[in-house]
């Protein structure tokens, strides 16, 4: 009776021993686990975050181009628009599509100006 009370008392230290080394194993895999889980959380983040910087500056330089297209459009239209107008005009016509040519070429220099302001500012 002795030797098997002593046998049981083994058995359940060993199995209290087993148990409590199987948890600790457990515990260590789950911290695994959720390291490799918030890594990866971190790196869609860090991915998500370039993305979008990127699309931001690309959408700046489109809005860049398109003011200086149009400022330039308007500098074209009024230089035409004397050259056209201006041949057959008496000298007041002229002088009122001079005025207002170069209200619109001023225009368009000044958007012109302006959009190069803003990519100086712009890192590219």
């Amino acid at each position: 009776m002795v030797i098997s009370g002593a046998v049981t008392g083994i058995v359940g230290v060993a199995g209290i021993g087993g148990t409590s080394w199987q948890a600790r194993r457990g515990r260590e895999a789950a911290s695994r686990d959720l390291q490799t889980s918030l890594d990866a959380s971190t790196e869609n983040l860090r991915l998500g975050i370039v993305a979008e910087e990127n699309r931001a500056r690309l959408a700046e330089k489109r809005r860049m181009y398109a003011a200086y297209i149009s400022a330039l459009t308007r500098m074209i239209a009024a230089t035409v628009a004397i050259q056209e107008r201006g041949v057959n005009a008496t000298t007041r016509e002229r002088k009122a599509m001079i005025a207002e040519g170069g209200r619109s070429n001023r225009s368009g220099r000044d958007g012109c100006h302006r959009v190069e302001a803003d990519r100086a500012l712009v890192s590219w």
